[in-house]
């Protein structure tokens, strides 16, 4: 079985733009001067801060967002979702939260 957070890696890696990026300069935009253009120069780079800003949609990374959708990226992945409402609801807060670390990872 899959963690949470191994799927939530990959979905946050498969859904980075290179194309994006690519755009965004002549081969000197990373991940994080994308970040730190867009939300970083206002906020910090913290987990959380990197949470609020892949809820934002941004133009990079668009990791999936409707609910339904996650449940169903995250089953598909392998990780356990449960049927109750009150505890998949408690998942999608985890997949954000676990989003957000991840995007951290990536632009700290």
């Amino acid at each position: 079985m899959t963690t949470l957070a191994q799927a939530v890696k990959v979905i946050v890696q498969n859904s980075i733009d290179q194309d994006y990026l690519d755009e965004c300069g002549t081969g000197a935009a990373t991940l994080k001067s994308v970040y730190m253009a867009e939300y970083g120069n206002y906020n910090d780079i913290s987990p959380k801060a990197c949470m609020d800003y892949l809820q934002g949609l941004p133009s990079v990374c668009t990791i999936p967002f409707y609910n339904g959708e996650i449940l169903e990226l995250l089953a598909k992945a392998g990780v356990k979702v449960p049927k109750d409402d009150d505890k998949a609801y408690a998942l999608v807060e985890k997949y954000w939260q676990e989003a957000g670390y991840q995007f951290y990872m990536l632009v700290k």
